[in-house]
């Protein structure tokens, strides 16, 4: 069973990341066409009654959520972020960097790293 570690998963010796990127526009379909072309993995379109419309995709061990914010009742996904549209999850250590990564007339920003 996986051992929590700070703000990390530690499975055999190994770290997982945790990093959080967003884009002020919500694009978030967009993101996830650019970003399906660029890891080479398709993002499947989901629906949750709390996160709304979301795209994830799992790239090796590691699984990449886009999603709008705010949530489907008008609440900041990430309060800190809450002036950003479109937040990318990167959940694991199989993810290129996504800063600065171009949707329409905006870019990826990382905000938030912990590994």
């Amino acid at each position: 069973m996986p051992a929590l570690t700070g703000n990390n998963w530690s499975v055999g010796g190994l770290v997982t990341k945790h990093v959080l990127y967003g884009m002020r526009a919500d694009r978030g379909e967009a993101v996830a066409g650019i970003l399906a072309r660029r890891l080479g993995h398709a993002f499947e379109q989901r629906e949750s009654h709390w996160k709304g419309e979301y795209w994830r995709a799992r790239i090796g061990s590691s699984t990449v959520t886009i999603v709008s914010q705010p949530d489907p009742y008008g609440v900041p996904v990430e309060d800190a972020f809450a002036d950003y549209g479109t937040l990318v999850f990167a959940d694991g250590d199989d993810v290129e960097d996504l800063d600065g990564v171009a949707v329409e007339n905006d870019v990826l920003e990382r905000l938030r790293c912990a590994d």
